[in-house]
């Protein structure tokens, strides 16, 4: 078995921390910067732009994680039905043959 929280956990902080360092590369790498102001403008934008991103996007990859989990517990439990099915026929088939 999986544990659902340990996988969104490193899935968390991985996708957090590229997705954030992405956005805040591309903001600085695409601004002009002139003044001393500017670079402060200029960081706290990347800072908290890039934070919005990561969150939006662990957000997502909880959300993918728990569909991914719940499809493979879906066909778990299908298997596990199936196998029961086919041993009560097997049953059935030999009550009926005595």
């Amino acid at each position: 078995m999986f544990n659902r929280n340990a996988i969104k956990f490193v899935t968390g902080i991985v996708t957090g921390l590229a997705v954030g360092g992405t956005t805040g590369e591309i903001i600085k790498n695409n601004t002009e910067v002139e003044t001393t102001m500017d670079q402060i403008q200029v960081g706290v934008a990347a800072f908290a732009l890039g934070g919005m991103a990561g969150t939006a996007a662990v957000n997502y990859t909880d959300e993918y994680v728990d569909l991914v989990a719940d499809t493979i517990v879906g066909i778990r439990k299908n298997r596990q039905i199936a196998k029961e099915a086919k041993k009560a026929e097997k049953a059935a088939a030999a009550q009926a043959a005595n």
